[in-house]
């Protein structure tokens, strides 16, 4: 009798493609769980369980076979006797550690899917009481979704074997989905939805979330766990809050992962990869095959943005990421190039899981957790699983983290402060979430004990004003250097003048906003002094941003002008207003002095509805604010300073006058060598740099003892 071929739909084609990629003793792209048992079931009823499961699912009975062209096709009932392993350890003087070290060598050995066995099963006795059953699937026959109710069908068989009733299966047909999947290609849909991707993944950070620890190298490591329980009490908030403003535990649970590592990491853009499922769902008889659609989840965590708002935006996208599911986003990366720019996507994932599982396998044998074994080769840096799947049980996390990135006590810290936050979201769902303090209890304690500050003087003055006293005193020591060139404080002020002196011919009035397409180089300082000097407000705007955001702080902040440091940035934006490169030539000084202006520059946020927020900043609070930070750090002309922030954020102001109006010398650094600690500490380490300003979580990649000028 011949053998049924089926095709794969087309997200399991993607899974075929990332698995191609793979290298060379990779254990395959896989899901599973483990099942804590309060006792030990009938070994024989318990594979015959399987068989029927098997029977169900006649995908599970598959192996694949080479297809015409790049993609294989399933070869149904190849495998009608399930893979099943039994392992008693009951006699052994440590069952748990040997336990641990059999999963281990189960999740980590290789599926070989041409002409393989898909899916493979376990159980190990620890004791008379205790054991624990292992389901793994490779994933293009199963999603994790999938491989939860397969274990409620398992059970549901098993109890009626133990009773001697008869099986009855409601077999099913893995074609169905494959010409449903045929049918929405060819369809108007999937072209809008493929539009939608390709517009939708341009707004995903193009930067990894997190660094390696210390002395460690920059990619996956070691995978380990940490479990963390939910307490009841705030589970009963949860509920309530779920209950009374119609969202979902899953939309909560996402909210509070994003916002607690916007609030650790100081980023308003976050990113997470979230599973979706379409097709068949409340019918664990006909879950099966692999449903789910993995995709990038980014949303703004801005100033004014509350739990509430938050909430109303994860919502709302949520519905509308569901609604396209069906099409990989993969497809539309790949068709615009940008594929393997977005690696970084993978860095977190969180996975909801929110429905029940069986309580008991027959009726002796308890449940007494579910969690997701994940293998060595996971492609995420913190993979965090949220589950109530135990009737009676709290929300357990699951959190698998990157050894190269984390501690433990990092991921404990993590789990706390989640928690932590909820409560406070969950008391005052209307107020700015950026108000919260991140800080646990031991830590806020710790800065309890910190010395005040010293009382200072407030000094009435302009920062060209003090920035040309600085340059007379300074004015043949270096005061930027970078891109190749450097400029002594002397040619440094002439500069800045010069191009005062060009705005004013180009008609620019104190209080005119001048926008720049800024980034760390070593013209932008001269160009900020020049603007400051000609009575403007300087305004950076990220040259990376996307153009609409671009053309909105222009239109919103009324820039007069916009000007560009390199010729790569003049088409950029093409609105009304022309960019411009400020001539190498200029040697006009000025003609006077312009009249001091009390806003020395404009910086936006993104704002929690996506519309980015100006904010001016005084000369009298900004130069007040440098002077103290000179004073405090014991910055001196003797310094050399590291300018590290991106220009679009007012940090990078902080570190540019630091340096300026202190004698010190500058050194904007490159994009690239951000990316690259290692090289950035060479770089470091070359040129001397005694003063750097780190956010934590890169501040932690190094120790001070790497740096000798530090």
């Amino acid at each position: 009798m011949a053998l049924k071929s089926v095709h794969l739909t087309s997200l399991q084609e993607e899974l075929w493609l990332s698995h191609l990629g793979l290298p060379d003793g990779h254990p395959g792209i896989s899901c599973g769980c483990r099942f804590g048992l309060n006792g030990v079931p009938d070994i024989e009823v318990l594979k015959k369980s399987i068989v029927f499961l098997v029977k169900q699912f006649p995908l599970l009975s598959a192996t694949l076979k080479k297809g015409e062209g790049l993609f294989p096709v399933f070869e149904l009932g190849v495998w009608k006797e399930p893979e099943f392993e039994y392992i008693d350890l009951g006699t052994h003087p440590d069952p748990e550690s040997a336990c641990e070290i059999d999963l281990r060598r189960l999740i980590e050995k290789p599926f070989q899917p041409i002409g393989g066995r898909l899916c493979r099963f376990a159980l190990i006795r620890l004791g008379p009481e205790k054991s624990i059953f292992y389901s793994h699937y490779f994933h293009i026959v199963a999603d994790g979704f999938a491989c939860v109710t397969h274990f409620n069908v398992i059970s549901s068989i098993y109890k009626d074997l133990l009773k001697g009733k008869e099986v009855k299966l409601i077999i099913q047909d893995w074609q169905e989905d494959v010409e449903a999947d045929q049918k929405h290609i060819a369809s108007k849909r999937y072209e809008k939805d493929i539009a939608f991707w390709q517009e939708y993944c341009k707004s995903i950070p193009e930067e990894s979330l997190f660094y390696p620890l210390y002395g460690k190298p920059n990619r996956i490591g070691k995978i380990e766990s940490f479990q963390y329980d939910i307490s009841p009490q705030l589970m009963k908030k949860i509920e309530r809050f779920s209950a009374d403003n119609s969202v979902t535990p899953a939309n909560i649970f996402t909210a509070l992962h994003l916002l607690t590592l916007s609030l650790l990491l100081d980023r308003e853009r976050m990113v997470v990869q979230i599973p979706f499922r379409y097709g068949k769902s409340k019918n664990e008889w006909e879950i099966h095959g692999h449903r789910v659609n993995v995709v990038p989840f980014w949303i703004d965590i801005g100033e004014e943005t509350t739990f509430k708002t938050l909430l109303t935006d994860v919502r709302h996208k949520m519905l509308s990421l569901l609604r396209r599911s069906r099409t990989p986003f993969q497809r539309a990366l790949r068709q615009i190039g940008r594929l393997s720019e977005l690696k970084h996507i993978w860095d977190t994932s969180l996975a909801f899981f929110g429905f029940k599982i069986s309580p008991r396998l027959g009726d002796d044998v308890q449940i007494t957790y579910v969690e997701p074994i994940v293998s060595q080769f996971e492609p995420s840096i913190l993979e965090c699983y949220a589950n109530e799947l135990m009737e009676n049980s709290p929300i357990r996390l699951s959190v698998y983290y990157s050894t190269n990135h984390f501690t433990e006590k990092d991921i404990e810290n993590y789990c706390k402060r989640l928690e932590q936050v909820a409560e406070k979201v969950l008391e005052s769902p209307e107020k700015r979430v950026r108000d919260i303090c991140i800080l646990l209890p031991e830590e806020r304690e710790k800065l309890s004990h910190w010395q005040k500050g010293k009382s200072v003087p407030y000094i009435k003055e302009d920062i060209p004003s003090l920035f040309e006293r600085i340059s007379l005193q300074y004015s043949k020591k270096i005061a930027v250097e970078g891109n190749g060139t450097s400029l002594t404080y002397a040619e440094l002020y002439k500069r800045a003048n010069a191009i005062a002196s060009w705005l004013c011919h180009k008609g620019i009035c104190a209080g005119n906003v001048v926008a720049v397409l800024a980034r760390r180089h070593v013209r932008l300082p001269e160009t900020i002094l020049g603007i400051m000097r000609s009575g403007g407000v300087y305004l950076p705007i990220d040259p990376d941003y996307p153009e609409d955001r671009i053309a909105y702080m222009i239109s919103d902040s009324g820039a007069s002008k916009i000007i560009a440091l390199i010729p790569d940035d003049v088409s950029k934006y093409k609105g009304e207003l022309a960019v411009e490169l400020i001539p190498e030539d200029i040697l006009a000084e000025l003609p006077f002095k312009a009249p001091p202006t009390e806003a020395a520059y404009l910086i936006y946020t993104s704002g929690s509805t996506g519309k980015p927020k100006g904010v001016l900043v005084s000369h009298k609070g900004f130069i007040n604010m440098i002077l103290s930070q000179i004073d405090y750090f014991g910055i001196t002309s003797k310094d050399r300073v590291l300018q590290f922030a991106s220009p679009s954020f007012d940090a990078s102001l902080s570190e540019i006058f630091m340096a300026l109006l202190s004698g010190a010398t500058l050194f904007p650094v490159d994009r690239e060598l951000i990316d690259y600690p290692d090289q950035l500490r060479d770089f470091m380490e070359k040129n001397k740099i005694s003063v750097v300003t780190f956010p934590p979580p890169y501040l932690r990649l190094f120790d001070k003892k790497d740096f000798s000028s530090l």
